[in-house]
């Protein structure tokens, strides 16, 4: 019970000289099927490390009707290190399968007839005004400064994802070391909240070392209003929050810069963007 899988280790000093203890005849055949025999049998997973072989080699295949490797079959790597990095690859999706997938909240006050009417205006006129589009997202341009943690956020249309949200810390050691967050839009409530614990100076938002920790729910309702505007308005190119102060009783935009385009064409469906 407390082993939760097994690498295979198979690198005889001279090739074929193999015995088993269980006293099968020597040889790396044998060898291949005590692997494949043990890993049919039990229910935990193996791989193997064969000879230093890589990928499903016919000695570890079992084999379907179609002559094609089936259940039961066990891969092999060049080396113990990426038969490892490979069940940890396999153990990180299935946490993250695993993990609650949320869903995308529908915040209030949202007006999105007039912010297309705007967009589609500027569009043809000229001009764009952030603070204007953002009101139709229930979001307020002060244009003021205050105390708190500066943020910056960032929704940009990609041609092959869509809209996506960035978030980091407004601090020049952020922006150095690109410590940022990657989200498509539109954004569930927990994507909002891994965004904002995802980035390695997360920890000054929540009273590092004594300081007055953030309105941790003003910044992910932030980033949700932000996202839901970047996934509505495909013409929004770029729309930059910067900087965006964040207090104990909740966050202050004191700027924010918008561009507008033209799409190229239609946007690929939203399933098939977030894999």
């Amino acid at each position: 019970p407390a082993v939760d899988a097994v690498v295979a280790l198979y690198t005889p000093p001279v090739m074929g000289g193999a015995e088993l203890v269980s006293g099968a005849r020597p040889g790396r055949e044998s060898v291949a099927a005590a692997i494949v025999g043990a890993a049919g049998k039990g229910d935990k997973p193996v791989v193997a490390t064969y000879l230093g072989l890589k990928g499903m080699t016919p000695d570890l295949r079992v084999l379907t009707p179609e002559g094609e490797a089936g259940p039961g079959s066990v891969p092999s790597y060049p080396a113990p290190e990426d038969a490892v990095r490979a069940l940890a690859y396999a153990t990180r999706y299935a946490s993250w399968r695993r993990r609650p997938q949320g869903r995308v909240p529908e915040p209030a006050g949202i007006d999105r007839e007039r912010a297309r009417g705007l967009v589609a205006r500027w569009l043809t006129d000229g001009g764009a005004d952030a603070a204007e589009l953002l009101a139709c997202y229930g979001v307020e341009v002060t244009g003021s400064g205050g105390a708190g943690v500066g943020l910056h956020i960032v929704t940009q249309e990609d041609p092959s994802f869509g809209a996506v949200i960035t978030f980091r810390l407004a601090d020049v050691a952020a922006a150095l070391l690109d410590d940022r967050a990657y989200r498509l839009a539109p954004l569930t409530e927990v994507e909002a909240a891994e965004m904002v614990r995802a980035v390695r100076m997360a920890p000054l938002l929540f009273g590092h070392l004594g300081a007055d920790p953030v309105d941790i729910g003003s910044v992910e309702e932030l980033l949700l209003r932000v996202s839901q505007l970047g996934a509505d308005l495909p013409e929004v190119a770029r729309l930059e929050l910067d900087p965006v102060l964040a207090g104990g009783s909740g966050v202050v935009v004191g700027s924010a810069k918008l561009r507008l385009e033209r799409p190229v064409g239609p946007r690929p469906e939203l399933a098939p963007r977030r894999l």
